[in-house]
């Protein structure tokens, strides 16, 4: 059955004595964000992944709803034609979830794993930060077609630039990830999608000319 992304939006605030009115006002922003036409990967579809993932791993997980956070609003600001999308989303988490009344220290946890996914550098000592950047990756360790379709997808996010100034950035960020000592950072995930990762990334790398 189809996760209801609503349902785990209101079901977190519950517990935090959030105003209503604010709850949904906020769900309709980020649902408004991602349902952008400018956007092809980074919609919906990519936050249900993730959160199905959080939900399947959650016995890993010391604090679910930080993670789900996380999610819903680590991309809710996000245009190909920005360097900044991760500090904006961080910023605007921060603004929402202050007038949520959420913990603070839970604000900053949150804030600091949205910035966290601008560079997915090595793991962190912070288990929950390696699950929420593993899910956010999960589709560099799918199967070739998706894969495919994916950075198809990327390419359609970018397609004001033309391939001469595309193409260069696109092979940065494989080479990027190809050159971490691991993609993914926790166990499950390593063994699970980095082999089929790395053969991905390859393949696309060497379709650039």
């Amino acid at each position: 059955m189809e996760l209801s992304l609503e349902k785990i939006w209101k079901d977190i605030w519950k517990s935090h004595g959030a105003q209503d009115e604010l709850v949904i006002k906020y769900w309709y922003e980020i649902q408004k964000a991602y349902s952008a036409k400018t956007r092809y990967y980074h919609t919906f579809s990519h936050i249900q992944n993730m959160l199905e993932s959080s939900i399947k791993f959650e016995d890993k997980i010391d604090d679910i709803q930080n993670i789900q956070l996380s999610i819903f609003y680590h991309d809710v600001v996000y245009s190909g034609k920005r360097k900044d999308n991760e500090e904006l989303s961080a910023e605007l988490a921060r603004k929402h979830l202050n007038k949520l009344n959420y913990p603070i220290n839970k604000i900053e946890k949150c804030c600091n794993y949205i910035l966290a996914t601008k560079g997915h550098n090595p793991a962190h000592s912070d288990n929950d930060l390696n699950y929420f950047l593993d899910f956010d990756l999960q589709k560099l360790g799918s199967n070739w077609e998706e894969y495919d379709e994916y950075s198809k997808h990327i390419r359609q996010e970018y397609r004001f630039y033309p391939d001469i100034i595309y193409k260069p950035g696109r092979k940065k960020v494989l080479e990027h990830f190809l050159n971490l000592e691991k993609i993914f950072k926790s166990h499950e995930f390593y063994h699970l999608y980095e082999k089929q990762a790395r053969l991905n990334l390859l393949m696309e790398l060497k379709s650039i000319h």
